[in-house]
């Protein structure tokens, strides 16, 4: 993820990308505000949320369509 999201911040100012299929996703948080804006609600494999700096990263959900087929860790 990037610093801060491109707007930084308001609706849709981080990662507005769909997300389907399986697998496991290592996604790194880096620094504050990382929005997730898309819906990853059709992917069905493992979400780790790994820390860049093991500080203040931060992952925002920001959004409706929710993670039900996935499992986040």
């Amino acid at each position: 993820m990037f610093p801060r999201g491109p707007s930084n911040s308001g609706a849709n100012s981080g990662l507005a990308s769909s997300l389907t299929g399986g697998g496991t996703l290592n996604l790194v948080v880096n620094y504050v505000r990382d929005n997730l804006d898309g819906n990853w609600s059709a992917f069905t494999g493992l979400i780790n949320v790994i820390s860049r700096t093991g500080t203040s990263d931060e992952m925002r959900i920001n959004h409706n369509f929710g993670y039900a087929n996935a499992r986040i860790f």
